[in-house]
């Protein structure tokens, strides 16, 4: 038998971890899964893949931050251990992380402070969301900037869905790479129409505005390959400035088939394009030669 101090220790010990578990709070990872992670798993199949992450953080490549760092096997999917330990407690994977940015130089006078760097393309040099890159299913609002103005398109984020199948991803054989073609399309300014909810009861529940805007689409010309994620580069001039912002893109392309990706632009640009940097997938049944 136990001392009575040993079971009072004990017991309270167990008190505690049943209220910290009834408040909300995950103190050991025994607790979870969290409301919140339940709440991303999306399928609930006890990951939390990309694409599901993209829906409540973005797809731009800082916000992927927090994934990729967890993320400790790069198959596209946080377990609960990962997300407990990368994104709850930010104990980042050892080794080098997937698409994991070099380090800033030094500044020339020896100095110390921010260095706006973006020599892998991370980041726009203006250290601000410049773009919006999305799938034509995604839903997109007129966010009202007033009264600074002007009214820019904005990423009204969806409810939460799962994809289509079970998400994952790997990287691809050369092979399998070349075998994709991206196209971007010439910039041109396109009259966006924004339908606002029709429960506003507003008079004419609609704003049309032209933006600047232009196509990436994506073909897979592979037999035997599905790609889940294009690493893409947005790259425009203003005032022959140049500006650039990468996003880390959750797709579904299956083989022979094709995604359209729309960027748009909040303000007058000179010229744009983007660049198809790199892609992951899934590698189909049938595909020895790989």
């Amino acid at each position: 038998m136990l001392p009575p101090m040993t079971v009072l220790r004990i017991s309270l010990a167990c008190l505690l971890a049943a209220l910290f578990a009834a408040c909300g709070r995950v103190e050991f990872e025994w607790q979870g899964p969290t409301d919140n992670f339940r709440a991303l798993d999306a399928n609930k199949d006890g990951d939390v893949d990309r694409f599901e992450w993209e829906q409540s953080h973005g797809a731009v490549f800082e916000a992927s931050l927090g994934f990729r760092h967890a993320d400790c096997d790069s198959d596209g999917r946080m377990s609960w251990h990962e997300y407990f330990e990368g994104y709850m407690h930010l104990k980042h994977c050892p080794g080098r992380f997937l698409y994991e940015p070099p380090p800033p130089p030094p500044p020339a006078d020896g100095s110390y402070g921010a260095v706006a760097y973006h020599a892998d393309n991370g980041e726009p040099d203006n250290w601000q969301q410049g773009t919006l890159l999305l799938r034509p299913e995604e839903n997109l609002q007129i966010y009202e900037r007033m009264p600074q103005g002007p009214d820019v398109p904005t990423l009204l984020r969806p409810i939460l869905h799962p994809p289509p199948a079970r998400y994952s991803e790997k990287d691809l054989p050369p092979a399998a790479l070349q075998r994709l073609r991206f196209t971007s399309s010439k910039l041109a300014d396109t009259v966006f129409v924004s339908h606002y909810d029709p429960a506003e009861k507003i008079s004419g529940n609609e704003f049309r505005a032209p933006y600047p805007h232009l196509n990436c689409d994506i073909g897979n010309d592979n037999s035997h390959v599905r790609i889940t994620m294009v690493d893409v580069e947005v790259v425009w001039h203003v005032a022959a400035h140049e500006s650039r912002e990468r996003w880390l893109k959750p797709v579904w392309i299956e083989p022979g088939s094709a995604q359209r990706l729309d960027v748009w632009f909040g303000g007058p640009i000179e010229a744009a394009e983007c660049r198809l940097l790199n892609a992951r997938g899934q590698i189909l049944r049938g595909s020895d030669k790989f």
